[in-house]
């Protein structure tokens, strides 16, 4: 994330040790010296502007829950810094004030709804499908200026982009990818929000729709295709009916290098040799964190 230190993958270890140290070179890029114990501790991630242009503070967030948790270090993959607007401000650095902000979604709405209606009225090509994604997405790439009356405007768009890029010949799946950008916003947007079922409901019936579409593009035991996003993520493979087969929930680079156990999901052959003899199976795995029902979570 852009709040968060970059670190070499080769630095990170798969275990912490506690080291003694007297000065911040004895650490690593990670750590700082703590004087009080004189060891080397994990610095706490920090928001990207660290004032919140002095409209509210730094606070850090369960991703799952999104509840305030007491610490978070920058190897903790469950947490993020993010500024706690007070009244009257918003935006992810608080810069903006709220009359600002509600001009900005205003504004987005009416971009959204014409997009909309190029999306009914142009043909479906190839060339269009692309550009139609890639315009959803940067329609959609700030969150703060999402309007919570548009989320269903985003998930109708994102399915109708699909669904037309399934039925049009010679487009890559990824010539698609800018919806997951939107819907990964939109999602965003319903976890701040007092976000209905059916907004849920959407945002996954979205991504299943993605997760068809590259398995109608897979070979049988070709490599699957993971996909990690702020607020989702999936994967999705293809294999022979015959043939057991094992689907790993995707995980972030620092995941991997930490060693993170990731969840499982194990697929099992047709008990009739005759019946899966020659068939494909296209399988995909969502996972979403439980804030992603809004309230409801």
């Amino acid at each position: 994330d852009s709040n968060e230190v970059c670190l070499r993958v080769t630095d990170v270890p798969s275990t912490t040790s506690v080291r003694s140290c007297h000065q911040a070179s004895d650490c690593s890029v990670w750590e700082y010296c703590d004087n009080a114990s004189a060891t080397c501790a994990l610095r706490s991630k920090t928001c990207a502007d660290a004032t919140c242009s002095g409209h509210g503070p730094c606070v850090w967030s369960d991703v799952n829950t999104k509840q305030t948790v007491q610490t978070c270090n920058v190897l903790d993959s469950n947490c993020v810094a993010e500024c706690a607007c007070s009244a009257g401000y918003g935006g992810a650095s608080c810069a903006s004030s709220l009359e600002t902000l509600e001009s900005q979604r205003a504004t987005r709405a009416q971009f959204l709804a014409g997009l909309g209606a190029v999306t009914l009225n142009d043909d479906i090509s190839a060339e269009n499908v692309a550009v139609w994604s890639v315009s959803l997405e940067a329609l959609s790439q700030d969150p703060n200026e999402l309007p919570e009356s548009s989320l269903g405007t985003v998930t109708t768009l994102a399915q109708s982009i699909l669904s037309s890029a399934g039925n049009t010949a010679d487009l890559s799946y990824q010539a698609t990818i800018g919806v997951l950008s939107a819907v990964d916003a939109a999602s965003r947007v319903t976890h701040t929000s007092n976000a209905t079922h059916g907004n849920n409901t959407a945002v996954l019936e979205t991504l299943t729709l993605y997760g068809d579409l590259i398995g109608t593009q897979l070979a049988p035991a070709q490599d699957g295709v993971e996909l990690v996003y702020d607020n989702f993520r999936l994967t999705a493979a293809k294999q022979s009916g015959n043939t057991n087969f094992s689907l790993s929930v995707p995980q972030t680079v620092l995941e991997k290098a930490y060693g993170s156990a990731a969840s499982v999901v194990t697929i099992a052959s047709s008990t009739n040799e005759s019946d899966a003899e020659g068939d494909e199976v296209a399988v995909s795995v969502i996972s979403t964190a439980i804030s992603s029902y809004g309230a409801l979570g």
